[in-house]
C-alpha cells in the first residue's frame, strides 16, 4: 500500500488554521487481486476565530493516535450534505456522493459481516485501546504512637531487651495499576500498592470508579477527578527483631533463627478520592487525595524473614500471639484515613 499525504495551514489572527488536507493512495484487495485508488480531502472554506472560537467538544475529539478511517460510518444518508462545502460540480463531490451510497448500503446489509476475522480484529483493537496502565508514588501516615520503645520477645529467646520502634511514621509506597475507559469521562481501575522501604509494611489492592469533570476545554484537557471504591490490604509498624538459638516457630511455621516483627492490621476499607488529571497525547499526569472509612479490621502480627539477597517471606499471625510477647500491650497503632498519590498513566 502506498500513500501520499498533504496538509496546508493558513495563519489567521496569529493562529494556524487547517486550510486543506488530503490523503491519496492505493490499496491492494487480497480477495479480488486488484488495486483500488482512494482519495480523501478536507477543505476549510470559511473560519472566523473571533465569532466562532468555541473549542471542539471533548467527546468529539479524536484521541491521540486514533485513525479517523477506523471510526464507524454514520447511518445518516444526509451526512455529507450537511457537512461538505465543496462545489456540487466538483469531481470529488461526486466521488463522495458515491461513497455515501456505498457506506449506507454496507450498513444496512450487516456492515463488516459480524463473523468475519476483520470485524473481530477491529473490535479487539477498539477494546484494547481503552486500556490504561499507570504508575504512582503514594503515601499514608501512621497515627501517633505513645511509646518510643517496646519490649519484644519470643518464648524460646534467652536474650531479651527493649527495642526502638520505627521512627518512620510515613508509609511510602509505589502503585501499579490497570484501567479501562468506559467513555472519555468515566474509568474503572484496579491498583496494586506495595511499601517502598522495609522500615514499615504496606500492601493494598483497590478497585475504584472514576468520574472526570473537564475544567480546561482548550488545548490539552485538565480534569477534576472524583473516585469511589473499595480497598483490601495489610499494614504494619516495625517493632524490631526477634532471634533465638533454635528455630522460631510461630503458628506452626518455621521462621528460622531471626525474624522482623511488624504490628498492624488486615483491613477492608471504603474509599473516596478527589484529584486533578492533565492529559497530553497518550499520557495522563495526576494527583489525588483519598479518604478511607473502615469496614472491617483485624489486629495481626507480620513476621518477615529474609530468604536470600532478593527474596523475603512474610507470615501473618493473630495479635496477641502465644509465641511472641509485646509490652506495653496497649500500643496505640493505626493508619491515618487520608493519603495522597502522584503519578502517570499511559493509554494504549
Amino acid at each position: 500500500m502506498s500513500e501520499i499525504c498533504l496538509t496546508i495551514y493558513q495563519v489567521q489572527d496569529q493562529t494556524n488554521v487547517l486550510k486543506y488536507a488530503s490523503v491519496s493512495g492505493k490499496n491492494y484487495n487480497g480477495k479480488t487481486k486488484q488495486e483500488n485508488n482512494y482519495v480523501l480531502e478536507f477543505v476549510t472554506t470559511t473560519c472566523d476565530l473571533k465569532k466562532n472560537s468555541k473549542p471542539i467538544p471533548f467527546k468529539k475529539r479524536l484521541k491521540y493516535g486514533e485513525l479517523f478511517t477506523e471510526l464507524e460510518s454514520s447511518e445518516d444518508v444526509h451526512f455529507w450534505d450537511e457537512y461538505t462545502t465543496i462545489e456540487m460540480d466538483s469531481v470529488l463531490k461526486m466521488v463522495r456522493i458515491g461513497m455515501r451510497g456505498n457506506e449506507y448500503f454496507k450498513v444496512t446489509n450487516g456492515g463488516f459481516k459480524g463473523k468475519s476475522k476483520r470485524y473481530f480484529k477491529i473490535k479487539l483493537y477498539n477494546l484494547t485501546k481503552r486500556i490504561t496502565i499507570g504508575y504512582a508514588l503514594n503515601g499514608a501516615f501512621f497515627k501517633s504512637i505513645d511509646e518510643n520503645q517496646v519490649w519484644l520477645g519470643y518464648v524460646g529467646q534467652t536474650n531479651r531487651s527493649s527495642k526502638d520502634i520505627s521512627s518512620a511514621r510515613i508509609i511510602p509506597a509505589t502503585t501499579f495499576g490497570f484501567g479501562y475507559e468506559l467513555n472519555p469521562y468515566q474509568q474503572l481501575r484496579i491498583d496494586f500498592s506495595d511499601g517502598l522501604f522495609n522500615s514499615n509494611f504496606y500492601k493494598d489492592t483497590a478497585i475504584r470508579f472514576y468520574q472526570y469533570y473537564l475544567i480546561k476545554k482548550r488545548g490539552n484537557p485538565l480534569f477534576i477527578t472524583a473516585s469511589i471504591g473499595l480497598s483490601n490490604g495489610k499494614t504494619g509498624l516495625r517493632l524490631g527483631e526477634i532471634s533465638s538459638g533454635n528455630d522460631i516457630i510461630v503458628s506452626g511455621k518455621n521462621l528460622g533463627k531471626k525474624s522482623t516483627v511488624f504490628l498492624g492490621n488486615r483491613y477492608t476499607n471504603g474509599q473516596i478520592g478527589l484529584g486533578l488529571e492533565y492529559r497530553k497525547k497518550r499520557l495522563s499526569y495526576f494527583g489525588e487525595f483519598s479518604y478511607t472509612q473502615n469496614i472491617h479490621t483485624k489486629d495481626i502480627l507480620l513476621l518477615r524473614i529474609k530468604k536470600n539477597i532478593f527474596f523475603t517471606k512474610t507470615v501473618v499471625t493473630d495479635n496477641p500471639s502465644k509465641e511472641i510477647s509485646i509490652l506495653p500491650e496497649n500500643l496505640n497503632l493505626g493508619v491515618s484515613r487520608t493519603s495522597m498519590a502522584f503519578g502517570i498513566r499511559l493509554r494504549l
